[in-house]
């Protein structure tokens, strides 16, 4: 499935991108981005995490694909995430919100939603959360952030 990308800037100026794949998107200062279907209502996302690498932020969705909002906390006016929680209510997430929980190498989980084993299945299928491979014997250890 694709998914539409609204980025509107500070003067309201809207440009639409196509995800189909992994992608990343540089942000300006004060840019509000909506995830969306191809049908324009913001996206149902029953499963995802979201995380902060540095100034980035990124939305791992439940079929594999991975946006990346380059710069999304880099600036001192507030970008804004838009999606639909698990409550189907409007969810908004804004660069000038903590993160919930550091997970190291100046990783930081913003936000995660839906059922347990799908998004165990999603971060253990995910570079991103990867850390290191530890072998002791014939036994190999994964660990991630």
């Amino acid at each position: 499935m694709a998914y539409l990308i609204q980025v509107t800037n500070k003067a309201g100026v809207s440009k639409t991108l196509q995800l189909e794949n992994s992608q990343k998107i540089s942000l300006k200062s004060g840019d509000q981005v909506q995830i969306t279907p191809g049908n324009n209502d913001i996206l149902n996302t029953d499963n995802l995490v979201v995380i902060k690498k540095g100034n980035d932020l990124a939305i791992i969705l439940e079929n594999g694909q991975v946006l990346t909002l380059s710069n999304f906390y880099s600036y001192k006016t507030p970008n804004t995430l838009k999606f639909l929680n698990a409550k189907k209510e409007v969810e908004t997430l804004l660069s000038s919100d903590a993160p919930s929980l550091t997970l190291g190498d100046d990783f930081y989980l913003v936000h995660s939603q839906g059922d347990s084993s799908i998004l165990r299945s999603m971060v253990e299928e995910n570079t991103l959360f990867l850390r290191c491979k530890l072998r002791v014997g014939s036994r190999e250890f994964k660990y991630y952030v």
